[in-house]
């Protein structure tokens, strides 16, 4: 008889049979100890950073049309949180975003002379269309 193996079982089962009280206990916990709570979860990261970037990673394998579609309709009802989160990101990342775009148009000539053509036009166009 494996011990070990009969108390996770039971302590499932328990959980289980208590999910909800489990629950509002947590909630109430964090309302009273945020603060501690915060330090623990930035702590625990900072440790385990490699181990949870690999987990995200293989989830996100796994489970793509899931998480896409929960990205996507995230962004459908908060279209102008994600503006202003990705003007701040821009602002706080610039250089990392400059050097990410010289090396996509280094490696994509032909997409970058697209968009140029097309801006030029729509300028041309707006210009037309204003005077």
């Amino acid at each position: 008889m494996n011990l070990t193996a009969d108390m996770k079982e039971y302590n499932k089962q328990r959980y289980q049979e208590n999910k909800e009280q489990y629950k509002t206990n947590a909630k109430k916990y964090y309302e009273t100890h945020r603060e501690k709570v915060r330090e623990y979860a930035k702590e625990y990261y900072s440790k385990n950073k490699e181990q949870i970037t690999e987990k995200s990673k293989e989830y996100y394998k796994n489970n793509k049309e899931k998480v896409n579609s929960n990205y996507k309709a995230w962004y459908e009802n908060n279209r102008e949180k994600a503006k202003e989160y990705n003007k701040q990101y821009q602002k706080d990342n610039r250089e990392k975003r400059n050097a990410y775009l010289r090396e996509y148009r280094k490696k994509n000539p032909e997409k970058q002379s697209i968009y140029t053509k097309k801006s030029r036009e729509k300028k041309k166009q707006e210009a037309n269309n204003g005077v």
